[in-house]
């Protein structure tokens, strides 16, 4: 099953590919989220409005899951929660492509926010 593969792997790309399918997130706002932008124990992530598509604050629930792959990541005490090899920057935007790619996965990163919407819609 490609969750469980998903899950097993300690990588960061995987980390950021789980919190942004359970968050729904266009892929710029998960893989530039700052530290900052949580409350973890209120469950929310609040993404600054310079970041936002509409340039308006949005505030995210977390479930479960997308809390604790935070707090995991939160340990690593970086400037993004989802960092690059390279200090100082997040990930690439191709990493989460990169990482479904080598599962032999024939999706994109946007198609699980788009299968949500149409989803919800319904």
């Amino acid at each position: 099953m490609k969750s469980a593969r998903l899950r097993e792997s300690s990588s960061v790309a995987a980390r950021c590919l789980e919190f942004t399918i359970l968050t729904a997130a266009r892929t710029n706002e998960a893989i530039q989220a700052k530290p900052g932008e949580f409350d973890l124990s209120n469950a929310t992530w609040t993404i600054p409005a310079s970041r936002m598509k509409a340039k308006k604050e949005h505030r995210v629930p977390l479930s479960a899951r997308a809390a604790e792959i935070v707090w995991e990541m939160l340990k690593r005490e970086q400037e993004f929660v989802f960092p690059s090899s390279h200090k100082g920057k997040p990930i690439s935007n191709m990493a989460m492509l990169a990482l479904l790619d080598r599962m032999e996965v024939d999706v994109t990163v946007h198609g699980f926010r788009s299968s949500f919407r149409d989803w919800s819609r319904e």
